[in-house]
């Protein structure tokens, strides 16, 4: 096997490369289909707003960890940017106002995420009883869940 064919990219050109990342993009269905539920569960918030949501939850969802490395490292490959580009679209997610780059700006009242996030949350029980044919219960404190580690970064 020759080293081109175990993977050596060098000899392609970065349009080349760029160009197979954002059709990657587009090609996750799965990426898209969470993107579209978010704007649409949470409507109150603003298109940027939604859109770091959207990523934020996919990320911590699809590596099982919720810290800022990790999720940036996943989004940079799977969306095709910059791994400091990702970190810091992350980052002004939970910064305040203050803390932010740029005039335009806006800090978020998370509280206004409660109501709508209650609703989906509901909405996803009763379809998971409809599926499972059974009642669904959700966890309580004894439930130990399968995967759950400290070791994310």
């Amino acid at each position: 096997m020759t080293t081109r064919q175990q993977g050596d990219r060098s000899g392609e050109s970065t349009e080349q490369l760029l160009g197979e990342k954002r059709q990657s993009q587009r090609k996750n269905p799965e990426y898209r289909e969470w993107m579209r539920a978010v704007t649409t569960k949470m409507p109150h918030l603003s298109k940027p707003q939604a859109v770091v949501l959207a990523m934020w939850s996919f990320g911590m969802v699809m590596t099982g960890c919720c810290g800022l490395s990790t999720v940036a490292v996943f989004l940079a490959l799977l969306l095709g940017k910059k791994e400091n580009t990702v970190r810091q679209q992350l980052k002004e997610w939970y910064k305040d106002k203050g803390h932010k780059k740029g005039k335009k700006r806006a800090e978020l009242d998370v509280t206004t995420c409660f109501a709508p996030l209650l609703a989906w949350m509901r909405e996803l029980v009763a379809s998971l009883r409809k599926v499972s044919g059974t009642g669904f219960r959700p966890l309580d404190s004894r439930t130990k869940i399968k995967g759950a580690s400290a070791q994310c970064s």
